[in-house]
C-alpha cells in the first residue's frame, strides 16, 4: 500500500478524504482547511495484532502505545 502524501492537498489540487493525523499540522498551521464538517465517514476500527498479551517485548508495547495515542479518538 502507498504511503498517504497530503502534497496534492497541499498544492491546491482539490478535496481528500484522510485521516487526520497525516494532516493535523498542515490544519493547526493553516495550509489545509477542513470542508464539509457536518459530514463524517463512518468510523474505522483499527486492530494490532501480535502472538501473545504475555512477554510482550519492548518494542512491540512502544508501538502499541504510539498507535493507541495517534489513532485515538479526542
Amino acid at each position: 500500500m502507498p504511503a498517504i502524501r497530503p502534497d496534492a492537498l497541499r498544492a491546491g489540487f482539490g478535496l481528500s478524504l484522510i485521516p487526520r493525523p497525516y494532516v493535523e499540522d498542515d490544519l493547526k498551521s493553516g495550509r489545509l482547511q477542513r470542508v464539509l464538517s457536518d459530514w463524517e465517514t463512518v468510523e474505522t476500527t483499527l486492530y494490532a495484532i501480535y502472538p501473545s498479551r504475555q512477554h510482550v517485548a519492548p518494542k512491540i508495547r512502544a508501538f502499541l502505545d504510539f498507535l493507541a495515542e495517534t489513532f485515538s479518538r479526542p
